[in-house]
């Protein structure tokens, strides 16, 4: 299992919380910043352990737990999405 941060996360709204990332022990949640005091919230497969702990802490619960073969293809379609 990874996690996986939905539409949902108020980060990208300009919504300061970063629950999730206090929460992670493997430091596998970062926040890119956008500009405009936004942050995109991104989890890197490689380093989250699938622990789950960064989920309910979430205030909106945009963060779910998917079978890592799940999201490889969710973000395959989303990358050929971008270049078509």
């Amino acid at each position: 299992m990874v996690a996986r941060v939905t539409d949902a996360c108020i980060e990208p709204r300009g919504v300061a919380c970063r629950r999730c990332g206090e929460a992670c022990d493997s430091d596998a949640i970062r926040f890119r910043p956008m500009g405009g005091g936004r942050h995109a919230t991104l989890i890197d497969p490689e380093l989250c352990t699938g622990c789950g702990a960064c989920s309910p802490v979430c205030p909106v619960s945009a963060i779910t737990l998917v079978a890592a073969e799940r999201l490889a293809l969710v973000e395959g379609i989303a990358e050929l999405g971008r270049t078509s």
